[in-house]
């Protein structure tokens, strides 16, 4: 430090070219033999590093991803059980709070783009069952569907046509399918239905096998139009079979958006909730 200090004290206040020859060579010579102390003292303190101690650190470093990947598993999971239990949760407003917090811990990780949208999409789509429009309309809306793979983008036209039909905006659903990379048959349908088209409304239900949420709305299509063609009784079977099959929550998309056997529905509502009190 003192050989630098006498160097930078030279070079400041005198030019090179009247420093002594000797002094120069002095201070040059002290600096380089600092550089090679440090070196020196460098490497045997790296020497002195026990096996151990390598492979501690080796560890460490390598534990970095494994850690990482740990965290997005459990952030998965959490998405999932939340989704899974908030339509038929007992405290819909705490899982609620916890699952949008969940979702902006999903927003800071380091998953992938598709993986984020899937999750988000299932979270957008228990919170629309559960009653929680406004959320899942505002999810909805932060998913840019261009950006998806086909098989994503699908289930967020979907989501985005039963977001519009559950607040009984029909047009809307239609302009939703008709942009859709694969409308649902199901929610086809059901636009058909509710607005008396029972032939078309029929034609779309014999496209396919219908499952899950797509089977509560297929039979609640069906039911609508049976009642717009005068078959009650069919209607009322159908009904019937819908609420065995689905619960009273199956009369939801009976309901709304209103259609022709909304009334008959609203009719069994009563004795169903009445059925399902005496059970418990």
């Amino acid at each position: 430090m003192v050989l630098g200090a006498s160097f930078l004290r030279i070079t400041r206040k005198t030019p090179l070219a009247y420093v002594g020859r000797r002094e120069l060579v002095r201070v040059v010579s002290g600096a380089g033999i600092v550089a090679s102390i440090a070196t020196i003292l460098t490497s045997a303190w790296l020497a002195s590093w026990t096996d151990l101690e390598r492979a501690l650190v080796g560890i460490g470093v390598a534990a970095v991803p494994s850690a990482l990947a740990a965290r997005h598993r459990r952030l998965e999971r959490a998405i999932g059980d939340l989704v899974a239990g908030l339509p038929r949760s007992l405290s819909p407003g705490r899982d609620r709070r916890l699952l949008l917090e969940r979702l902006a811990d999903l927003g800071a990780s380091k998953l992938g783009a598709s993986m984020r949208a899937s999750l988000t999409i299932d979270a957008l789509a228990a919170l629309r069952r559960a009653g929680f429009r406004g959320d899942a309309q505002t999810l909805a809306a932060a998913v840019n569907p261009l950006e998806l793979p086909p098989e994503v983008r699908e289930r967020i036209d979907f989501e985005a046509a039963a977001l519009a039909l559950d607040q009984g905006e029909i047009e809307a659903a239609e302009a939703a399918l008709a942009a859709a990379a694969c409308a649902s048959p199901a929610l086809r349908a059901l636009c058909h239905a509710v607005q008396g088209g029972a032939d078309q409304a029929l034609a779309c239900l014999e496209e396919g096998d219908f499952r899950g949420e797509s089977g509560l709305i297929a039979a609640a299509a069906r039911a609508h139009a049976l009642a717009s063609m005068g078959e009650e009784a069919e209607a009322d079977r159908s009904l019937g079979v819908l609420v065995s099959e689905y619960g009273i929550a199956g009369l939801a998309w009976v309901l709304r958006p209103v259609g022709p056997a909304s009334e008959r529905a609203r009719a069994l509502l009563v004795p169903s909730r009445a059925s399902s009190e005496g059970s418990i």
